[in-house]
């Protein structure tokens, strides 16, 4: 390759750099001549020596310039067509080798990868069965007409069935002509047709036809390597060019292919393809700070745009597309959710016609942003993602840029000082050049927005180089400014953390992580305002800003200084205070400013303040009285100091320059704009901020909190975030371009990896020599953060090994998943520093040992009693019964006295010798003492002693148990955790911490076998109608009417239970009518459910239970005042305990159940709330959560007057019964003193539970399917705040025309008559509890309340196939699916699809064993993974000279240039602080904390 061009580029590079240095070596020397070095002459001398050599220094950078820009012209042009117009680079990620070749000379292997991006898997044919469903949806569509449930349920299918990417893509390019009518057609009517469709799309055989394979990479790839130099520059050692690379190329397993593509895994092919190449490195060093590779793509720019286009396409319709709107968290954080989900909801066709006409292009939108960057075509992808026209706070940040544009132009920073006069005065240059390009294109979160692609985001960075850098985008005083900058950042670089800089890495992770994008804590101080000259002069970090301006004199604040006033404190992320909500109401800001707008005119005509206008000025001084406090905030802080500097500022201004009031430069449509030949001043410039802060007051709609983290996103960009600043030239210049040539975009890529270096490592007795072909087994993994390969393993999951060798052999497991267990197990085993703690041994003996001490946890024993009757046990058997009452007392049971209890030790040291042994705190014991009970002074005689070293075998027992439980736990944790079962995994893990609530089942010991699941749902649907004498209107009804409807069909006619009183022979009768309660308020105030019902004839068990509270205060009643209460007759007692019995077996099933939902009829239904209506659920729960709280407060507010008003009190609690606290019911008004103490007792029980937990909010429900589920869960927390888990709350289901409501009303399927279906029922009521409680309620139904035997209905979809409870399940194929699923719900009524409540009592999943001839088994291995990633950006490289277009070495340029800004922004104040005086009025804090 001929190398003079990049010569040339380095001349330019390292000519910038001397001119930088020369320039900040001259401001020193000017500074000291502004100091006590004033008369010098020495010093004079060396100034103009100086002052010279800067002169010299601007004529070599010039003239380097010259020579390249001359070669590079002479360079054959990449692109005849569009030679200017903008590149987008995208990632590839490199591995890298060191090996010796055939000679015996070194060489560096690199291979490069296509990221996620390249990849294009998406299929645009049609299968037959795609089209069919596409048709039978847009059919759907047009027999819903304007019914939009039944049009969101026809997309919910059509998703279900071809998947949620081939249905956006097959309804998209499939579809009618015309548009659908808007009246439904009702069910059973004949449709209209939807017409003629669209062209067909291609059809294809079936649904995977072709490899994955990528079509935008670059013709030929570039590998250059690089080594930093003194300076902090990267200076180019090598470059290489690789083979041509196939205009289309595999990345993945075609249909017919047993392999993936041979240069995945052969290098000598990855070689021929282009994709690798080896570079010789004699005579070369062998270790290189930064590797690079680049290429590009030829063609038209129009033609390449469009491939972007297709392949975000492709994207969208397969892995998923979305925008990321700025601060969405990208992993799982204790407060915020990631936004990606493996299986996020899909727009309906309808929903993205919506999205696509409320594009504008122009705007700000992201879509609209994407398209004027990158063109039309991938614009118009973005129109249909997920955020794709969010505008990402623009607005907002325009104004706070502008108003901190201008304050910082109003400050000494960006002004000039003349300092020689002796008094300091202020000059004032036209800076509206440099605020406009602030305003414009200075982005703290850049221009262009962030999207994700699968799983994986990426940031879109406009780059260019600034070295390479000719035209007039950018003012040359800013561009001298950046590479001023830039040069000292890169001198700083060793300062930016990384993992292959020395020092800990895992303290370098922790670093970054913890750094945030933007600042989050601000402090402000109050300095004496310091002149030259002083001591010792600030130092000069760059000499590119005059030494007459204010930053190159600013300081820090002294730490030692005792400043005028303390420094206030601000927090962004803190909530904003009431305090501060009350003054955002006000608009204080937007008041102040048009206050002044109105007045100052008039002080410029000398006209007197009007007491009114006066007035109206003392009615916001309490922003300003406030401001010194800290207590409003940092935007109202800044606020409050621009209407001071404003007020001082009009007040020179009407003394000065003869009344001139009226502002001279403004923002409009996103620009500044001043009249020609004007120079804003300080008062144009504070007027320009003051307004600006009034705009972001206006359109902060009282979102204070976001707005001061904007506030704080800004001024980082006037503190250290140099790489924004960098970026602006690009983004400027891509403005320009996109002006003249707003479509043409060419493709290329890049890639980098840091640290490049052998690894030392002892060879292997093992190792073989490899030639060209074959695999890739490396001798040395090399690149940033690579892992290294261990060299000793001291113990492994199989015991002791060599310390000289490494196991990395294989693991065959059952499973993929099992195996998937097995390597992370492993893994963990070979980086965990304790090696024991993932020793896991799962032999078939531990794991017997450990499942037998499982199921005693489960029984209800505790883990050390359980340890205990095991010691206990062998030492009987061993003949040792001697030593088991000196280890009781030594070790008993704890809990079992009091300790505050008098005489609790001789009580506990008397039952302990009687108990049993606490195995885990004697273990503990003995492993904390040696392992050796002769040592735990236990109380035994000297002839005994001897036996203390036989039980120490025993104990060891004990040990071996307690670590088959531990380890089968941990296993089993992992095993859940990652098959993405989160909840298992956790509660496998609590029950390692605990010792208690252990798992169910174990599956990670389980093998499972070919099978298919059959899923079997055990419920009730609920009746349209009741029985008689049932109170109406009560609270418990209206809350839930629907059980309430089943629970009267189960109790039957309330006038049917009758209980006598008093006399046998002339009894007081009693009906349950008379109560006045509805048939839930009976079910739920029958005392606990799983308490037996007590059949005594006496009343006072009954006082425990609301129903015979209500029931005795009813006989009371009628007995007339004064008499004593009459008690139950022992028939009417036995009669009693039958109703609690009924009742607490309907509560039984009201407490283990669930609501049905649509997925328990159709197992291929995604939105489980499909058809609920939502908002009908939340009107009943909130009205009743209302008479809750209403009845709480007069609760509060009467208890506070007791004893008077004490039947009053009464009645509110007997209120709160109503509504289910049934702790509330009591037997009346009090008589006596006694019983209004019980009642306050009574009052201060139900207040006190309330305080403790409070009642839960409601939500109104979002209409969003992915929102359902956390709604619902609100709600069932509200309800059971009240209720404990006792009543479920059951939506109303609209299932008609669903394949939900079909599978409830067709026929029962084949096999499932009355009879089968009973027997089914008795089996499985024989193995599952809730099912046996559902039967044995319906029984007790019959039986005791005469109620009607129940129905059953049958739900199984598909239909047409025989009952899946019954016989062989059938195989599932693709022309005919199979039914795996099965509902048997218990009916009073037949069902209506059109209103469907209902309960799911059971539910499990079987599985049935297919017929196969073989198992399928997984095998799990060692190696060592590559940890070099692909950068996580899309650069859109704009040329650094449009004038000639694009050579190979501007693209070199540009990726250098984007490796070193990438080091400097991850840095902050904390790494660079230099500058931090960039503007004095504010100092913010860095996001890693630290006060500055």
């Amino acid at each position: 390759m001929n190398t003079d061009i990049a010569q040339a580029h380095r001349a330019v590079a390292d000519a910038r750099i001397a001119l930088d240095w020369s320039r900040a070596g001259l401001a020193g020397y000017e500074k000291r001549l502004l100091g006590s070095e004033a008369n010098d002459a020495g010093v004079q001398q060396e100034m103009l020596n100086q002052r010279q050599e800067v002169a010299d220094a601007e004529t070599r950078l010039q003239q380097a310039r010259e020579v390249y820009r001359e070669l590079a012209g002479a360079a054959p042009p990449l692109w005849p067509d569009g030679p200017k117009d903008p590149v987008l680079l995208l990632p590839l990620r490199l591995e890298t080798v060191f090996r010796t070749a055939d000679g015996g000379e070194p060489e560096l292997w690199i291979r490069a990868y296509p990221d996620e991006i390249h990849v294009d898997s998406h299929e645009t044919a049609l299968t037959a069965a795609e089209r069919t469903a596409t048709e039978t949806y847009w059919k759907a569509v047009w027999a819903a007409g304007g019914h939009q449930e039944r049009r969101s349920a026809a997309w919910r299918h059509l998703v279900a069935v071809i998947g949620p990417g081939r249905a956006t893509w097959a309804a998209k390019h499939y579809h009618p002509q015309g548009e659908p009518p808007t009246a439904e057609t009702p069910d059973g009517t004949a449709a209209p047709d939807p017409g003629p469709f669209t062209d067909e799309p291609p059809t294809r055989e079936s649904s995977w036809t072709r490899a994955a394979h990528t079509y935008v990479l670059p013709d030929r790839l570039v590998f250059s390597g690089y080594q930093v130099t003194g300076d902090g520059q990267i200076g180019l050692v090598w470059r290489q060019e690789g083979a041509a690379v196939p205009e289309t190329l595999d990345v993945g397993l075609g249909p017919t292919a047993t392999a993936p593509p041979l240069w995945l895994t052969d290098f000598g092919k990855a070689v021929e393809v282009g994709m690798g190449v080896r570079v010789p490195l004699a005579g070369l060093p062998q270790h290189f700070d930064l590797l690079t590779v680049t290429g590009v793509r030829g063609g038209p720019s129009q033609h390449t745009a469009g491939l972007v286009g297709t392949l975000l396409e492709a994207h969208r319709c397969t892995d998923g597309l979305s925008v990321l709107p700025t601060g969405t968290p990208t992993n799982n954080t204790a407060e915020k959710r990631s936004a990606w989900q493996s299986r996020g909801p899909q727009a309906a066709p309808e929903q993205l016609a919506a999205q696509r006409a409320a594009f504008v292009p122009g705007s700000r939108q992201a879509a609209a942003r994407i398209a004027h960057a990158l063109g039309p075509a991938a614009g118009s992808v973005l129109t249909d993602v997920p955020d794709g026209l969010t505008e990402d706070d623009h607005d907002l940040l325009l104004h706070l840029r502008t108003a901190l544009g201008a304050l910082a132009a109003a400050s000494t920073n960006w002004r000039s000082l003349d300092l020689r006069g002796g008094e300091e005065t202020k000059i004032h240059p036209d800076l509206l050049f440099l605020v406009s390009h602030y305003v414009e294109h200075v982005h703290g979160r850049g221009s262009l927005p962030s999207v994700r692609v699968g799983r994986q985001p990426y940031g879109i960075l406009p780059a260019t180089s600034l070295d390479l850098w000719h035209g007039t985008e950018v003012d040359l005083r800013i561009l001298n400014h950046l590479l001023g900058f830039r040069t000292f950042a890169e001198s700083q670089g060793w300062r930016a953390p990384s993992v292959v800089s020395g020092g800990d890495p895992e303290a370098t992770i922790n670093d970054l992580l913890h750094r945030l994008p933007a600042s989050r804590r601000l402090r402000f101080y109050l300095q004496t305002p310091k002149t030259p000259p002083y001591e010792p002069l600030p130092e000069t970090p760059i000499g590119t800003i005059p030494y007459l301006s204010g930053f190159t004199w600013a300081a820090r604040p002294d730490p030692e200084e005792v400043p005028p006033a303390p420094p206030l404190e601000f927090d962004a992320q803190q909530e904003t205070t009431q305090e501060l909500r009350e003054l955002v109401d006000h608009s204080p800001v937007r008041g102040m400013w048009d206050w002044w707008q109105e007045t100052a005119p008039l002080l410029a005509a000398q006209h007197e303040m009007t007491p009114e206008r006066a007035e109206r000025l003392r009615s916001f001084q309490t922003m300003i009285s406030g401001a010194s406090t800290g207590k409003l905030g940092p935007f109202y802080h800044v606020a409050t100091m621009v209407l001071r500097m404003h007020q001082e500022a009009l007040r020179r201004q009407l003394e000065d320059h003869g009344g001139r009031v009226e502002p001279r430069v403004r923002l409009l449509d996103g620009h500044l704009a001043a009249p020609a030949g004007v120079a804003p001043d300080s008062y144009d410039w504070i007027c320009l901020a003051l307004d600006q802060l009034s705009e972001v007051e206006d359109r902060a709609h009282g979102d204070l909190r976001h707005v001061e983290r904007l506030l704080c996103e800004v001024l980082d960009t006037q503190t250290h975030r140099l790489d924004a600043w960098t970026t602006s030239a690009a983004s400027a210049r891509l403005a320009r371009l996109r002006t003249d040539r707003p479509a043409g975009t060419h493709l290329g890529a890049y890639g980098w990896v840091t640290g490049v270096t052998p690894r030392e490592q002892p060879q292997q007795a093992d190792e073989q020599e490899t030639g060209d072909t074959g695999g890739e087994t490396t001798d040395e993994v090399t690149g940033e953060g690579t892992e290294e390969a261990s060299e000793t393993d001291i113990e492994g999951p199989g015991g002791a090994s060599d310390p000289q060798e490494t196991h990395d052999g294989y693991l065959i497991a059952p499973s993929m998943h099992h195996a998937t267990t097995l390597a992370v197990l492993r893994s963990g085993w070979l980086t965990h520093t304790n090696r024991q703690a993932f020793g896991i041994n799962l032999t078939s003996s531990r794991v017997r040992r450990a499942l037998s001490a499982v199921d005693g946890i489960r029984s209800g024993q505790t883990l050390g009693a359980l340890l205990g009757y095991r010691l206990e046990r062998s030492l009987h058997d061993a003949q040792l019964d001697v030593l088991i009452r000196p280890l009781r007392v030594n070790y008993p049971v704890p809990d079992l006295v009091d300790p505050g209890t008098d005489g609790s030790d001789e009580a506990r040291t008397a039952m302990a010798a009687q108990s049993v042994v606490d195995g885990q705190a004697l273990l503990d014991d003995w492993l904390a003492h040696g392992r050796l009970l002769a040592d735990l002074g236990l109380d035994v005689t000297e002839a005994d002693m001897p036996l203390l070293a036989q039980a120490d075998g025993l104990i060891q027992e004990l040990e071996a148990t307690v670590d088959a439980v531990g380890d089968l736990l941990l296993a089993e944790s992992v095993h859940q955790l990652v098959g993405d079962n989160p909840v298992r995994a956790g509660a496998a893990a609590d029950g390692i911490a605990r010792g208690d609530r252990l798992p169910e089942e174990f599956d990670v010991i389980r093998t499972p076998r070919s099978a298919v699941a059959v899923t079997h749902r055990l419920g009730l649907l609920t009746p349209a109608g009741g029985t008689n004498g049932w109170a109406t209107g009560r609270p418990l009804a209206a809350l839930e009417p629907n059980l309430e409807r089943w629970c009267q069909i189960r109790l039957g006619d309330a006038s049917a239970w009758t209980f006598d009183f008093g006399d046998p022979a002339a009894p007081l009768t009693i009906t349950l009518p008379e109560l006045g309660i509805c048939a839930l308020d009976a079910v739920l105030g029958a005392g606990p459910a799983d308490d037996p019902a007590d059949d005594r004839p006496d009343d006072a068990p009954a006082r425990e239970n609301a129903l015979a509270r209500r029931l005795l205060r009813q006989a009371a009643a009628r007995s007339g005042p004064g008499a004593a209460p009459p008690r139950v007759t022992r028939a009417s007692a036995a009669r009693f305990a039958e109703l609690q019995q009924l009742c607490r077996s309907l509560a039984r099933v009201l407490r283990d159940a669930r609501p049905l939902l649509t997925s328990d009829l159709v197992a291929a239904e995604a939105d489980s709330w499909a058809g609920a209506d939502l908002r009908e659920l939340w009107t009943r729960v909130t009205t009743w959560l209302d008479g809750v709280r209403m009845n709480l407060a007069w609760l509060r507010e009467q208890a506070k007057l007791l004893p008077d008003g004490a039947e009053t009190l009464t009645r509110y609690l007997d209120a709160l019964a109503d509504h289910g606290v049934h702790s509330a019911c009591t037997l009346g008004p009090p008589g006596d003193a006694t019983g209004v103490e019980a009642v306050r007792a009574q009052a201060s029980f139900v207040l006190d539970h309330f305080d403790a937990a409070p009642l839960a909010a409601v939500p109104e429900p979002r209409p969003e399917p992915s929102a359902a589920l956390e709604w619902v869960t609100a709600v069932r927390t509200a309800v059971a705040g009240v209720l404990g888990e006792s009543l479920p709350v059951l939506p109303v289901l609209d299932l008609s025309g669903t394949d939900a409501g079909t599978a409830l009303t067709a026929p029962r399927p084949d096999g499932a008559d009355d009879d089968a279906v009973t027997d089914w029922l008795t089996d499985m009521e024989r193995v599952r509890p809730r099912a046996r409680t559902l039967g044995d309620a319906l029984a007790a139904s019959e039986v005791l309340a005469s109620g009607p035997p129940s129905d059953f209905t049958v739900a199984q979809s598909p239909g047409g196939r025989p009952w899946i409870a019954r016989g062989p399940v059938p195989a599932p194929s693709r022309s005919e699916p199979a039914p795996t699923q099965c509902a048997v719900l218990r009916t009073d009524a037949p069902p209506d699809a059109g209103r469907v409540t209902g309960l799911v009592v059971d539910s499990w999943t079987e599985t049935a064993p297919e017929p196969v001839d073989e198992e399928m088994g997984a095998l799990a291995f060692h190696y060592n993974q590559p940890d070099a990633r692909a950068p996580q950006a899309w650069l859109l490289a704009v040329p650094p000279d449009p004038s000639r277009g694009w050579c190979m070495e501007d693209l070199h340029a540009v990726v250098e240039e984007t490796f070193a800004l990438a080091r400097v922004r991850g840095m902050d104040l904390t790494d660079v602080a230099e500058l931090r005086g960039l503007l004095p009025v504010q100092w913010a804090e860095p996001p890693t904390g630290g006060i500055h």
